[in-house]
């Protein structure tokens, strides 16, 4: 929900990305001897009934497969899971209209409505199982070679409620800098490999990993010292067509390089009149108030303003984010979990222009490669500035920061 609510909330909650309530063991093994027909003694020689994951519609233990010799981590979905799924979905789904009641503006319950099927796929671990390996063919074919990864899958175990991949030894979390140092390894290095990655899904091939958050990225250490970025759990994804995968890279493009006529276009399509801030959906900031040259950050006045746009843009953003294809929506969430992997590290890479290398590639393909690279240079200039006001607003209104990287510019 990090793409959703403010940032102060989420820090706290991200302990849930992979430490729910868990299961008793004996409901793990009684999935695991029903799903894979067999004693789990003939097919593990260990299993540790302690999971090391547990999140809301499965969790995980680590095992030693026998016919590979490998540690192993065996997802196992939750024995009442397929039962409770359509009640929890109408649970959340009131819970978020009473919210839009209660807080005119929050009213999320479209989006989620949208969003079912979707979420529904992730009930079927063999299709997951499919995204993955296609999702690790796709990195190999654009030379992401050992840098970001998939994990290996084992399918001759694997079922629709059971998912058994290697093992990743010596992990940590994407969005633990200290732990990622701590193995002796650059965290803007590992953030631009993983940043690129996701990028290389959405504007270059469309089909793309819909929830990257931190809990489903690990970092490790290679024997030869570099690191090396695994994707995990690929149960939400979805996959653009040709025409959406140009419109959303001419989408990223305009933001980036602050194309306005282009976003007015593109906009309207949409019935949105307000191209500004439909950038700014995408962006996850204000895409006005940061143009190089407008002078609006000096006044105390003007930061009031801004407050107060702020507050009052919730219900638009939700309109313009319900006139989307299910597919953008899922864009939207893949980038906010991006943006909040790399607040989480101290923002240590240019997160737009990582991205903005991909989406020029498809949005510009016919353009000479020096044009890309002015192109280029002329947007890192505009996300330099960005970043500094950004920096100055943090140091003289704090509050207003956290209004500006807050729900009324994060939606999805």
């Amino acid at each position: 929900m990090s793409h959703i609510l403010p940032y102060q909330f989420c820090h706290e909650m991200a302990v849930l990305q992979d430490s729910v309530r868990k299961k008793p063991f004996s409901e793990i093994v009684a999935v695991l001897q029903k799903d894979l027909g067999k004693p789990l003694e003939s097919v593990f020689s260990s299993i540790d009934p302690e999971p090391i994951a547990a999140a809301s519609l499965a969790q995980v233990h680590r095992a030693h497969l026998l016919s590979e010799n490998v540690d192993v981590a065996v997802k196992v979905q939750y024995i009442d899971i397929a039962q409770r799924f359509h009640g929890d979905m109408a649970t959340i789904d009131l819970m978020l209209r009473i919210a839009g009641s209660l807080f005119p503006g929050f009213d999320l319950g479209q989006i989620i409505t949208k969003l079912n099927d979707t979420v529904a796929a992730e009930l079927d671990f063999r299709i997951e199982a499919s995204n993955c390996d296609r999702a690790a063919a796709d990195l190999k074919k654009g030379g992401f070679g050992s840098r970001v990864v998939c994990p290996q899958l084992f399918w001759d175990y694997t079922t629709k409620r059971v998912l058994v991949s290697r093992f990743v030894l010596n992990a940590v979390k994407i969005s633990d800098r200290a732990g990622i140092e701590a193995l002796g390894l650059n965290a803007s290095k590992v953030a631009s490999d993983f940043f690129e990655a996701i990028a290389y899904q959405i504007f270059t091939t469309g089909f793309f990993h819909g929830d990257p958050h931190a809990g489903n990225v690990l970092v490790h250490k290679l024997s030869n010292g570099s690191p090396q970025v695994v994707l995990l759990d690929f149960g939400l994804c979805a996959e653009m067509n040709p025409t959406q995968r140009r419109e959303m890279s001419d989408i990223w493009t305009a933001c980036t390089t602050r194309n306005s006529a282009k976003l007015k276009a593109i906009s309207e399509r949409y019935n949105c009149d307000d191209y500004e801030l439909f950038a700014s959906c995408f962006l996850q900031h204000p895409y006005s108030f940061y143009s190089p040259g407008k002078g609006r950050l000096m006044s105390k006045e003007i930061q009031e303003s801004m407050r107060d746009t702020v507050k009052y843009k919730m219900t638009e953003v939700n309109t313009i984010v319900s006139s989307l294809p299910k597919e953008y929506t899922l864009v939207l969430r893949s980038i906010m979990a991006t943006k909040a992997i790399n607040r989480e590290l101290g923002d240590v890479v240019n997160r737009p222009i990582k991205m903005l290398k991909y989406s020029l590639k498809t949005s510009h393909e016919d353009i000479p490669v020096l044009k890309l690279k002015y192109m280029m240079a002329k947007a890192w200039v505009m996300e330099l500035y960005s970043s500094l006001v950004m920096g100055l607003i943090k140091w003289s209104s704090p509050e207003l920061a956290a209004s500006l990287e807050g729900p009324a510019f994060v939606s999805g």
